[in-house]
């Protein structure tokens, strides 16, 4: 934080004995929220707040390291699953599979699929499109993204 009093004690901020101090949290949904996509004469495009965000993101759970580039095989793809929903994922999960068949470069789902960034990417475009965007930011937020 830049904040310059982050971590000074009650003492040091001047609170007295008698006063009531309350803390809560702020809604994500009360603050404005940036949008996912904008518009382009191809369609719709990530932001570059999203796509820096789906870099950062990719780059936690890639693992497959080809000719200098990273891909996410089915194990990393079982991860990303799980750490996003908040609910055990293995092979066997229908959102796996189906995210693994939609966006790999085989574009079917086997335990060799690979999924690379632009199949992100494209992951979030089309949740969006779809009308799925709240999900889409509920999972960004489990993964430390608002």
């Amino acid at each position: 934080m830049k904040d310059p009093k982050n971590g000074s004690t009650l003492q040091e901020l001047k609170f007295k004995s008698n006063e009531i101090l309350g803390a809560y949290r702020k809604s994500a949904y009360s603050t404005p929220r940036e949008p996912v996509l904008e518009d382009s004469d191809s369609g719709p495009v990530l932001t570059k707040q999203t796509k820096s965000a789906c870099f950062e993101i990719f780059k936690e759970f890639a693992s497959v390291d080809l000719n200098g580039e990273f891909y996410m095989n089915l194990a990393d793809c079982i991860k990303f699953t799980a750490k996003c929903t908040a609910q055990p994922s293995s092979e066997d999960d229908i959102r796996v599979q189906t995210y693994m068949k939609n966006y790999s470069l085989q574009r079917e789902f086997t335990p060799e699929s690979l999924v690379p960034l632009k199949g992100l990417e494209q992951f979030c475009i089309d949740s969006c499109v779809e009308g799925r965007e709240d999900k889409l930011r509920s999972n960004f937020r489990r993964l430390g993204y608002a």
